[in-house]
């Protein structure tokens, strides 16, 4: 089982309507108040969300909230490969890409995929490349094809110049 499958199981529906108010409302005690309930329900549907996916979702400071980058890929990211893919491109280009870019990284993900699936061992060692720690939770070839598209998205000209 994916961690993906485990974390649908964890995630409430209600749970994410609470992030996408409080990050719309900039606030706890302003997201409160358009859901009619306390800031510690909302605070507690917030924890437990960030303990199902296993990240920080949210910037907490003084004067509100922010989404972290993990808040804005669950909240815009999509739910398919595909919509992954055009939100990877779009928050590295800044634009959305043409539908022959998407079928190329969408063929390089499912290249990278098979490629790894047969080859565990080579994924686990491009996840040791870097400072961080891979993340043990997560399907190794998955992130490693996933790592690979990132890598060739952020290595783009047009990402690099941003012309």
């Amino acid at each position: 089982m994916q961690v993906i499958d485990r974390i649908g199981r964890r995630v409430k529906l209600q749970d994410l309507h609470v992030l996408m108010t409080v990050v719309q409302a900039g606030s706890m005690a302003k997201a409160a108040a358009r859901l009619n309930t306390g800031q510690p329900n909302i605070s507690r549907s917030i924890t437990e969300l960030e303990h199902a996916v296993g990240v920080r979702l949210l910037d907490r400071h003084r004067r509100g909230v922010e989404p972290t980058s993990y808040g804005r890929a669950l909240l815009e990211g999509g739910k398919d490969d595909k919509t992954r893919l055009i939100y990877a491109f779009r928050l590295a280009t800044a634009r959305k890409p043409s539908g022959k870019e998407v079928d190329v990284l969408r063929g390089l993900l499912d290249g990278r995929r098979d490629v790894f699936r047969k080859n565990r061992p080579s994924a686990v060692k491009l996840l040791g490349v870097g400072e961080s720690q891979r993340d043990r939770r997560l399907d190794p070839a998955e992130h490693a094809a996933w790592t690979t598209v990132a890598s060739v998205i952020l290595n783009l000209d047009e990402t690099i110049t941003k012309q």
